[in-house]
């Protein structure tokens, strides 16, 4: 029992006999060893990536719950899921834990000869807490499925919440978010910007100031909760990117085997790679998916140079004019692509992305007009615009006004993806400078930044290219029409 109570596989192990073989699993002793330098105050802010159905949850958000309440009586534990209900199920099962019989034998009583196990943490509401007795009780009328209390406990002991709940008047000593981010939703920047907001302004509020964080997930998308947190240029919450320890474990091990055949079999695996982008997203832990989604990367051919004769013709510029909402100051992307078409091509030249502040902005447009004076030049009509073409008005340059960047992303690419898809878009240069490029197009819709892509919607406008559709077809006259009615 003393095994039990220091650690968390053998408790796992101990409170769940049937189970005792699977938590031998290797990746579950690493999760475990990672949530017991939790426990003893040795990390703070750590990300723990798992696929689907191999037991993160059971481990992390169940047995670890209750293992943790059990030696810090008075401690307080907030577990949220993009679901409710799914919250609500982990908070039954640790209350479920912490009543069975087998809990009840971990109990260690103060006048007891057998010595308790030690913690080495103290921290928030659990202030006081040296020695982890498991002599714990949930209060009679403690009876609520999202929250309820120990008899030692201050306020709540343990608190379920969906993404996006309410959570006032209570705090945490531990913050567990077990897949925050809604898989169904991953697509929408709205909903995704709605889950780091509730992060930074709801959740993370309730956090002790000596408190812990563990999310433990499947990566489901880059703009999932935890590409947010890893992210530099997004993470503007008080956990900036070099907090957090990241652990990573893929669904196939590097000697070609997989994480738990012992489990699923090795057919298991094998099928779940007939979707790729799932397998490589959820499974492998890679949410920017390098063949692409909407947009392949096959669809584009490189070509060393323009053909002869050819010049750039037009330039879209996808302007910052404004500085970031954050306090980091920094402007966000400037963005420019030019163009040509000829013999029935699209070709891409020259792409540019870069943080500058207007000043340089100006300079680099006028640069670029001098250089090839014949280009014209267009910009989507957007907040700051008006600003930005009476500059480029004072050194007489003028610009196309371009559809509105209010207009769906997707809805201004219908024509450029219409091209390339039937192989129509040609890159000009090495394969290096279109890297940029072609990361934002084969993460679309999903990826952070678009400035570049965006320049494209532009660039058919201005070329006036549209989407070929089959001429219809003119029903044909019989010739025994009329002759047989009559």
């Amino acid at each position: 029992m003393d095994s039990a109570r220091a650690g968390l596989i053998a408790f796992s192990s101990y409170v769940d006999p049937l189970a005792r073989g699977w938590y031998a699993a290797p990746h579950l002793q690493r999760i475990a060893s990672v949530l017991e330098r939790v426990e003893c105050g040795e990390l703070k802010r750590v990300i723990i990536a798992v696929p689907p159905r191999h037991w993160k949850s059971s481990l992390a958000s169940e047995k670890f719950a209750a293992w943790w309440l059990g030696r810090h009586p008075r401690g307080s534990i907030i577990v949220a899921s993009y679901a409710l209900s799914l919250a609500e199920k982990f908070s039954k099962s640790v209350r479920e834990t912490i009543q069975s019989e087998r809990f009840r034998r971990l109990a260690v009583k103060a006048d007891s000869k057998s010595k308790p196990s030690q913690s080495c943490v103290t921290q928030g509401s659990g202030a006081g807490c040296s020695v982890g007795s498991f002599d714990i009780k949930i209060k009679r009328d403690s009876n609520s499925a999202d929250d309820w209390m120990l008899e030692t406990g201050y306020r709540t002991s343990f608190r379920a919440v969906g993404t996006g709940g309410g959570i006032s008047g209570t705090g945490a000593d531990i913050l567990i978010l077990d897949d925050v981010s809604d898989p169904n939703k991953i697509a929408s920047p709205t909903e995704t910007q709605a889950t780091w907001n509730w992060y930074k302004n709801v959740i993370r509020t309730r956090l002790e100031a000596s408190g812990a964080i563990v999310i433990v997930n499947n990566r489901v998308g880059v703009n999932d909760l935890t590409g947010y947190l890893l992210d530099a240029e997004r993470n503007d919450s008080a956990d900036p990117p070099q907090d957090w320890e990241y652990v990573e474990i893929p669904a196939s091990n590097p000697d070609g085997s997989y994480l738990w055949e012992a489990r699923f079999g090795k057919e298991y695996y094998e099928k779940l790679q007939l979707d790729a982008t799932l397998w490589r997203v959820q499974y492998m832990q890679h949410p920017t998916v390098a063949e692409g989604t909407e947009i392949k990367r096959e669809w584009f051919e490189f070509v060393p140079a323009l053909p002869d004769g050819a010049r750039e013709q037009c330039r879209v510029i996808d302007t910052a004019w404004t500085l970031k909402k954050s306090e980091k100051q920094d402007p966000d992307y400037t963005a420019s692509i030019g163009s040509c078409v000829a013999n029935g091509w699209l070709y891409l030249l020259d792409p540019f992305k870069a943080r500058l502040e207007l000043p340089e902005v100006i300079a680099w447009i006028k640069a670029r007009k001098l250089a090839s004076p014949w280009v014209r030049f267009g910009m989507a009509k957007a907040a700051g615009e008006a600003i930005s073409r009476q500059f480029l008005q004072r050194e007489a340059i003028p610009t196309d006004e371009l559809e509105s960047e209010t207009v769906d992303l997707r809805v201004r690419l219908s024509t450029f993806l219409y091209w390339a898809r039937n192989g129509k878009v040609k890159l000009v240069g090495e394969k290096a400078k279109w890297e940029q490029f072609l990361a934002e197009a084969t993460a679309f819709p999903g990826g952070k930044h678009d400035d570049l892509l965006a320049t494209c919607a532009g660039l058919t406008q201005m070329h006036s290219l549209t989407v070929e559709r089959p001429t219809p077809r003119v029903p044909q006259r019989s010739p025994w029409a009329g002759i047989i009615n009559d």
